[in-house]
């Protein structure tokens, strides 16, 4: 580690409150390097050979840290594993896509989550902030798949008959009626037109 990347992260540290030291520097570095958000249980394999003071639960408890300032955002683990994993903040609006099997999370390319991003109204946005009492100034979006290779890696089978996908889906996967009827409608939002001469009062209400 160079002394001028250190010193940025003694910087940044302090600015949210932290102390500076040899074991949060390297795990904050492996952080920002990974493209896999690692789980706490990666991250302390890579690093014990280098850090060999650094224990797990040093690992667990400087995460949960650096979570709490917002130098990290935590994921909550699905699939096989199921254990929680962790990406560093990069200062700007990225997507994920997780695969639902093996928990593998993934970031979307930068233009493609910015279309995404884009393709939201500000107005609903509005609506939210107006209806809700919040003021909105983040938005975080996961979509949800099966990642082949990802599957494949488990030793997963190569070819699945329709029934057996079924079976697995149903087992992974939430297919009541009412669940999908509800998750269409939030993907699908019908916004009310505003103008100046629009009543408010009769807007819906959540």
């Amino acid at each position: 580690m160079s002394r001028k990347n250190k010193s940025k992260l003694s910087e940044l540290f302090s600015r949210h409150g932290l102390r500076c030291t040899k074991q949060r520097v390297a795990l904050y570095e492996a952080l920002q390097e990974a493209r896999t958000h690692p789980t706490a249980d990666e991250l302390y394999r890579s690093l014990c050979d280098h850090v060999p003071a650094m224990s797990l639960a040093t690992v667990y408890n400087t995460l949960e840290a650096f979570c709490d300032v917002g130098l990290a955002h935590k994921m909550p683990g699905t699939g096989v594993n199921g254990s929680a994993r962790y990406d560093a903040d990069r200062g700007d609006e990225h997507l994920h896509v997780r695969c639902r099997v093996s928990g593998k999370i993934s970031d979307i390319p930068d233009d493609m989550s910015r279309k995404i991003l884009d393709a939201i109204p500000e107005e609903l946005l509005e609506q939210i902030e107006q209806q809700m009492g919040y003021k909105i100034d983040q938005v975080r979006i996961e979509l949800v798949g099966e990642n082949k290779q990802a599957i494949s890696e488990m030793g997963a089978p190569e070819h699945e008959s329709e029934r057996q996908k079924r079976r697995r889906r149903k087992c992974l996967d939430t297919t009541d009626p009412e669940y999908q009827k509800g998750l269409a409608a939030a993907m699908n939002p019908v916004v009310p037109r505003m103008t100046p001469d629009t009543d408010r009062s009769k807007l819906p209400r959540g």
